[in-house]
């Protein structure tokens, strides 16, 4: 039977599996992009990390945002479930990315429901991929 762990043995896990996942992406060369501060947190894992805010977006850059973040690979699994930042929502349990970016699962919700503006960087790295894509799928639509 397994013993049920005590509320600091979970917020130790948490730190722990965060600390990994930071660690994968500098290991891998991959920019982290998505890891928000939690306001209830003031540990040094989380010092440095940003605050979702929301803004302005031209509706065709985040039509293609949010289509790379629904179909980019997964990099890693988590056993529990990550909340929004904002609303409280259950947000996914793994990470997503490519061979430059790396990001949890849940980024695509913060767009879609919170217009959350990513870097400009990570953006005009989406748009690019959208452009590729687009032409693979007009070459095998015609050959």
């Amino acid at each position: 039977m397994k013993k049920k762990l005590t509320e600091k043995e979970r917020k130790l896990r948490r730190k722990e599996r965060r600390r990994r996942a930071l660690k994968r992406c500098a290991k891998g060369n991959r920019k982290p992009v998505g890891y928000w501060r939690d306001h209830r947190k003031t540990s040094k894992e989380y010092k440095g990390l940003p605050w979702p805010k929301e803004a302005e977006w031209d509706e065709d850059e985040k039509a293609a945002v949010l289509e790379y973040l629904w179909n980019a690979e997964f990099t890693g699994h988590y056993k529990g479930y990550s909340n929004c930042r904002i609303c409280g929502a259950r947000n996914g349990y793994a990470e997503r990315g490519d061979s430059k970016y790396n990001f949890p699962d849940g980024l695509a919700h913060y767009v879609e429901e919170h217009n959350v503006k990513l870097p400009r960087s990570f953006i005009e790295h989406a748009l690019k991929w959208k452009k590729k894509h687009d032409r693979k799928n007009r070459a095998k639509a015609s050959g």
